[in-house]
Parts: C-alpha cells; sequence; structure tokens
C-alpha cells in the first residue's frame, strides 16, 4: 500500500529540535553549524508524522542544503522527493549538498539522480571548550587592565558592510549582516589629548575598528563565521588574540567554523591554535531539475 505523504515549509520548534537530536546524535557538530537564524526548514510528514527534514542557508554561491532522514524510514525515497520540492520552489537557485568521505556510497542514488558535480572539499574545526578554575579572582578577559581587543555588537549594518567589503572585497553579500550575531573587533589604544591649557593629558584608552565577525550562539558551541581583519591589521597576532577573547568570554562554549582546502593559510592558521578537523566534507552541486 502506497504511503501518503506532504511536504510543508516549517518554523522551527523544540519538536523539531527534538527529532534531531534524538535520531542524530553524531551530526551534533554539523546540526549546530547548520542552524542559523534565517536558515528555513521543509519538513516531509506521513499521517502527522514527521520522517524527513531538511535545513536550507542561503549563502552567496546558493542555496546550501541539510537533509536529516528518520532511520527507519530511509531508502523510501522520501530524501529525494524533498530535494525536488526544494528546486522547484528555488527554481533560480543552485542548490548545494555536503557529504562527508564515510557517506559517498551510501548517497550514491543522490549523486547519479541529481547529476551532482563536486565544488570543493571543505573543514568543520572546532576548538575545545576550556573550563576556568572557579575561582573569584580569576579573570574573565586576558589583559592586566583593559582587553587588548574586544568585541561590539554592529549597531549600524551599513558600517559592518563596508567593513566587509574592505576586508573581503570579491566576496560581498549584504546577507551575511546578522542582526544580533554581527560584532566589529575593536583594538584598544592608549589616547593622549590636550588639555584647554595646551598640556597633554592622558585620558585612557579609545577603540578603533580593525575587523568584524559573526557569533552564532549554540547550546553548547559557537559558530564562527565572516572571521577578517583589515589588511594593515594582519599578522600583528590580532586574530590570534580574537579567539583567544572568544573562548576566554565563553569558556564552556566550544568554538565552530568552517573552513575550505582550497585556502591552505587559513586552514593551517587555525591549527596552529588548536582547531582540530572534526568533520570532512565534499560540497556538491544538484543540477537536475
Amino acid at each position: 500500500m502506497r504511503q501518503e505523504y506532504c511536504i510543508q515549509k516549517i518554523q522551527l520548534s523544540q519538536s523539531i529540535l527534538d527529532f534531531l537530536s534524538k535520531h542524530f546524535k553524531q551530526e551534533k557538530p554539523a546540526l549546530e553549524y547548520a542552524i542559523e537564524p534565517d536558515t528555513l526548514y521543509y519538513g516531509l510528514y506521513s499521517s502527522s508524522r514527521l520522517l524527513t527534514v531538511a535545513l536550507l542557508n542561503e549563502e552567496l554561491e546558493g542555496m546550501q542544503c541539510y537533509l536529516f532522514t528518520h532511520p527507519s524510514f530511509r531508502k523510501q525515497g522520501y530524501a529525494k522527493k524533498i530535494l525536488q520540492t526544494i528546486q522547484k520552489d528555488f527554481p533560480h537557485q543552485p542548490l548545494y549538498f555536503r557529504l562527508s568521505p564515510a557517506l559517498q556510497e551510501k548517497y550514491a542514488w543522490l549523486l547519479s539522480h541529481f547529476s551532482c558535480q563536486i565544488r570543493e572539499t571543505d573543514y568543520l574545526m572546532q576548538k575545545a571548550a576550556i573550563q576556568f578554575p572557579k575561582d573569584k579572582n580569576t579573570p574573565i578577559v586576558s589583559g592586566k587592565k583593559q582587553p587588548p581587543l574586544s568585541l561590539l555588537i554592529a549597531t549600524k549594518k551599513e558600517y559592518w558592510l563596508s567593513l566587509h567589503e574592505a576586508i573581503f572585497p570579491n566576496d560581498h553579500d549584504p546577507s551575511y549582516y546578522q542582526e544580533q550575531s554581527s560584532f566589529l573587533i575593536q583594538k584598544k589604544y592608549n589616547a593622549r589629548f590636550k588639555n584647554n591649557k595646551g598640556n597633554t593629558t592622558k585620558v585612557g584608552q579609545i577603540g578603533k575598528n580593525i575587523g568584524i565577525c559573526n557569533l552564532n550562539m549554540q547550546p553548547t558551541s559557537i559558530f564562527l563565521s565572516s572571521f577578517g581583519l583589515l589588511p594593515s591589521c594582519r599578522k600583528h597576532g590580532h586574530g590570534r588574540k580574537c579567539i583567544q577573547w572568544i573562548q576566554e568570554q565563553y569558556p564552556q562554549k566550544s568554538i565552530l567554523l568552517h573552513v575550505s582546502s582550497q585556502n591552505e593559510p587559513a586552514f593551517l592558521w587555525y591549527q596552529t591554535l588548536g582547531f582540530q578537523i572534526i568533520e570532512q566534507s565534499i560540497l556538491y552541486e544538484l543540477l537536475t531539475k
């Protein structure tokens, strides 16, 4: 007997999170990476039972898709049906799909049916959480008096985007800005000004914005994206200090980030900071409409 089903856009809810956390514990790092404030969700239901969830994130190159099917209902064509629906809803958007090397054979049918082609190999990297001793005198932020670097929520979208364009001139996309998630990286400088008598007086520190980043908060981790410094501020240790600042502010959370194997300098740099590869994936483009 043919099983009836329906596919629809859905809102993120506790039931969806319970479905994902219950059946996909091994994919937890990838899930935390995929769930963002503007993520779109599709659900495939049969008799009011959720069988498959698709997560869609709009990126510069197109729509990136993550699929999760209930273990008891795999190999029944549900993943193919939900992907076909997404392609119909976004006919002019390239659709991308990530697979780990271990899943290449398992999803061979998908790669064949959708005439997929490889775009690049990427790594999901993680810096493990730290835990400070429970001491009232333990500093939260490094530095003797004030931190040399700090992060401020970017309240002015246009200013954040102008910095993004200066840092990434070939990768400018307004969708990168996310309210409450986009930050300015600010460096502290000692400041001296003249008073009304013409004498130079030290008045403390002022801040200069030298970079940007996105911090997407998850229950046990922080996903770091759009992390970059102005060209004149690179190779001075600011990037390392920024990572340290983030981890000291959130010692119980690990830091996740996504880096392409094609960006070897960044990949090697993150390794020197203690980031380790926890997942490798190949980015495929789905071509068949």
